[in-house]
């Protein structure tokens, strides 16, 4: 992940190198709590968060590049393997969302999970503009509500039903939502309407994966391909 002008990429036991501008390494973080590979990074404001393939999310401070605790999930077997946040620096609203194969859970600014919901995802994405929580699983994509205070996953659509969803990547200057389906076709999605804008089939490169990624207001999405 990209953090101000470093770039922070998760090793194998669960540590972080952290990179400068011009390709340098510049320090090597270790975790000493969960030394099992780094599945997923996310960065929010000044803080970093990566899930290692257990149950737990460590979080890091970029700024003075060290670990600032540990988020523990409740079950061994429920590893978290997809994060997202709603974009919200404010203590009393920011939330935290992870996934694992079977639950979608909400973490508060105290680092504690205060509501969960059944089905897991493999992606997850945040659109701030209608405050909708959109989670890539292998039966489509689910699109939650998370205003209602009572319930804050609630279901509103499912979307691609059927179909096996691998990531999620929302475009906010566009209000769109990226979707890359296990066939590599990618699916354009209007956030607000739900209704699919454009299909997109990669067929020039050989591989089986597709991953896509973009820089924060920008229109362009960069795809990478094995």
């Amino acid at each position: 992940v990209v953090v101000g002008d470093k770039v922070w990429v998760g090793r194998q036991n669960g540590g972080i190198d952290v990179y400068g501008s011009m390709g340098e390494l510049l320090t090597r973080l270790q975790n000493q709590h969960d030394a099992l590979p780094v599945v997923h990074m996310l960065v929010c404001g000044t803080s970093v968060y990566t899930a290692c393939a257990s149950k737990n999310i460590v979080v890091w401070d970029s700024v003075k590049c060290c670990m600032v605790r540990i988020l523990y999930g409740p079950f061994a077997e429920d590893q978290v393997q997809a994060l997202a946040w709603n974009d919200c620096t404010q203590a009393s609203k920011f939330v935290l969302y992870s996934a694992t194969r079977g639950h979608i859970r909400l973490w508060n600014s105290d680092g504690r999970w205060t509501h969960a919901a059944p089905g897991g995802a493999k992606s997850l994405c945040y659109v701030a503009s209608s405050q909708r929580l959109w989670c890539a699983t292998e039966k489509g994509v689910v699109v939650y509500a998370t205003t209602n205070p009572t319930n804050p996953l609630l279901v509103v659509k499912t979307l691609l039903e059927g179909r096996n969803t691998v990531q999620l990547l929302s475009l906010p200057s566009t209000d769109k939502v990226w979707a890359v389906m296990a066939n590599r076709e990618v699916v354009v999605i209007d956030a607000s309407t739900m209704f699919i804008a454009q299909k997109l089939q990669l067929t020039s490169a050989t591989g089986k994966n597709l991953f896509i990624s973009h820089r924060k207001q920008t229109t362009k999405v960069w795809g990478v391909s094995d």
